[in-house]
């Protein structure tokens, strides 16, 4: 902007002076050089900006232009990256979702059956997912806590008296050798390192994954693989 300002000036200042200059000069033919000199002046004083433009170095002046036309790109770059990785994520979130629900259901009336458990909760990790693709085949983790069948019917119970509010009472398993009595039986089970890699395994083939890949929460216990 300061050199468009300083360009200006230079035209103006030059025309008032071939003005004053055209008014102190005498009529003759003088003059009339004088006249073509001045205008020849203001002529290369108009121009001058295409002149400066060819005297700079072209490779310069790319390099100028390129940085101020990518100035801003890094920045739009990472937007639009950021924004791509959120909508990836919501989707990871939805479709682990709606497939731990699905294996929830699938494991459950078996789990029941075969070791007198339930699953009261399955959540997975997807490493990621492609379209057209069998969705376990980015599966990384399956997390599933289970629990005794018994307890699950008292939480629905507790849940239909609750007028559709479900109040669950955490129960706590003691380990074999505390003194208690029933929970002493119930802890000897989940306990039992054996069952939980034949639940495990019984899973792996339920739900068709790796067994390595499940992680077992027995209710009251700890966490198994």
């Amino acid at each position: 902007m300061a050199y468009i300002t300083q360009w200006i000036t230079n035209i103006i200042l030059l025309i008032l002076f071939a003005a004053i200059l055209e008014l102190l000069l005498p009529n003759s033919s003088l003059q009339r050089y004088v006249k073509l000199v001045v205008g020849l002046m203001v002529l290369m004083v108009m121009i001058q900006p295409i002149l400066t433009v060819f005297k700079t170095d072209p490779e310069d002046w790319l390099s100028s232009v390129s940085e101020w036309v990518d100035g801003d790109l890094p920045d739009e770059e990472t937007s639009i990256e950021r924004k791509k990785v959120e909508i990836e994520k919501g989707r990871l979130a939805y479709i682990s979702e709606q497939v731990a629900v699905q294996m929830k259901n699938e494991a459950k009336e078996p789990l029941k059956q075969q070791f007198g458990l339930v699953p009261q909760e399955v959540t997975i990790e997807l490493e990621e997912f492609q379209e057209n693709e069998n969705i376990l085949a980015g599966l990384k983790v399956v997390r599933a806590v289970l629990a005794p069948a018994g307890e699950e019917a008292e939480e629905e119970v507790n849940a239909g008296q609750a007028d559709g509010i479900t109040l669950v009472e955490t129960v706590v398993i003691h380990p074999v050798g505390d003194g208690s009595g029933d929970e002493k039986e119930d802890a000897a089970v989940l306990a039992d390192v054996h069952e939980v890699d034949e639940i495990t395994a019984f899973l792996s083939v339920q739900w068709q994954i790796p067994s390595e890949n499940i992680l077992l929460e027995l209710k009251g216990g700890g966490e198994d693989d």
